[in-house]
């Protein structure tokens, strides 16, 4: 059986759990992900947009 690889925050290298927060901004209502450990910024992106490019690439280990 293969193991899965844990994804480690490309900042402070621990691993990597993601918190989500939202905020309102004059384009729209911004998604924001950032490191459970370090706190730095993962991803932001306009909530409704397309989001499982980064969620694909940080789950199966593509490179962002």
């Amino acid at each position: 059986m293969e193991e899965k690889k844990e994804k480690e925050c490309p900042w402070c290298q621990g691993s990597l759990i993601l918190e989500e927060s939202h905020y309102r901004g004059p384009h729209g209502k911004m998604k924001i992900l950032r490191c459970g450990k370090c706190f730095k910024l993962i991803s932001a992106r306009l909530e409704g947009e397309p989001d499982g490019i980064i969620k694909r690439e940080l789950l199966e280990g593509g490179s962002l």
